[in-house]
């Protein structure tokens, strides 16, 4: 599994290798992170690093 995005969610059907994934925010937080998809690698790791949905000010 990719990870669980707090206030947020993932869109993508499958969570195996080569799928990718993308990440959204519930309405009244914003992305924080640079990574806003991941990708299932060969080993089982997915690439990036887990972003994160902060609060907007």
């Amino acid at each position: 599994s990719p990870g669980i995005l707090r206030n947020g969610f993932l869109s993508g059907e499958r969570f195996d290798y080569p799928n990718m994934i993308a990440f959204f925010c519930n309405d009244g937080y914003e992305l924080i992170g640079k990574d806003t998809t991941r990708a299932c690698q060969e080993n089982g790791l997915w690439s990036g690093i887990m972003p994160l949905c902060q609060r907007k000010p």
